[in-house]
């Protein structure tokens, strides 16, 4: 007998991932540009070195081959779904790619978006990517992946979470409703917040201070609404 050492490939595989963030600029903190926003050749089991925030958009690339060899060996139907758990108060958010078929020993990408909530801790999430498809006869072939995704926060920033003129024709004499909302999207609490509506043409010039904000842990003082 002669031992023999045998190594099983998937045949539908995911080989590579590639990622980049977008983010909402619409927010009282502006942080400097020295963001790291983008990353590629990412692994299996990788621990992601990018700078993803609150209310940011991640687009993942996830390139998938087709292992089978021969005719009639197309994976039909390939299709990502990325998880990442227990980011919204616990519950777990979910995207999924088109789907798309591949030939015999070809390889494609496919691609995923997903929107990080604007409340969210700071903390380390599992980040899964599921990948399936059928072959010709309807046998069923899939990978996963695992990556840790850091999110991070700047150490002060607080932002708008709803502006909202009740009426935006008003006329001389009469009165409006202004509801204004905003929230702690940083790493420390904030415990001396000054809110300013001014508007010096109308002569109007109202504030309130000493907010307190705590920090997101998804309870009713990470947030003011006046």
């Amino acid at each position: 007998s002669i031992p023999i050492k045998v190594t099983v490939s998937k045949a539908l595989a995911i080989t590579e991932i590639r990622m980049s963030i977008d983010y909402n600029p619409s927010y009282a903190f502006r942080k400097s540009s020295n963001r790291k926003d983008s990353a590629s050749g990412i692994s299996n089991n990788a621990r992601l070195d990018l700078d993803v925030e609150p209310d940011s958009t991640i687009t993942m690339d996830i390139k998938v081959e087709n292992h089978l060899h021969g005719d009639d060996n197309d994976i039909r139907g390939a299709q990502a779904t990325v998880t990442l758990e227990e980011i919204d108060d616990g519950n777990d958010i979910e995207a999924e790619s088109n789907d798309l078929t591949l030939a015999d020993g070809e390889e494609q990408w496919l691609t995923v978006q997903l929107k990080i909530p604007r409340k969210v801790e700071q903390k380390t999430y599992t980040l899964n990517i599921f990948v399936d498809g059928n072959g010709e006869n309807g046998e069923s072939h899939s990978d996963e992946w695992s990556i840790q995704m850091p999110i991070v926060k700047e150490s002060h920033d607080v932002r708008f979470e709803n502006v909202n003129l009740q009426q935006s024709i008003i006329p001389c004499g009469s009165s409006a409703n202004l509801a204004v909302a905003i929230y702690n999207a940083g790493r420390n609490a904030e415990n001396d917040l000054k809110l300013e509506v001014k508007n010096d043409a109308l002569y109007l010039n109202h504030a309130t201070d000493k907010i307190f904000l705590e920090i997101e842990k998804f309870d009713d003082e990470s947030s003011f609404e006046t």
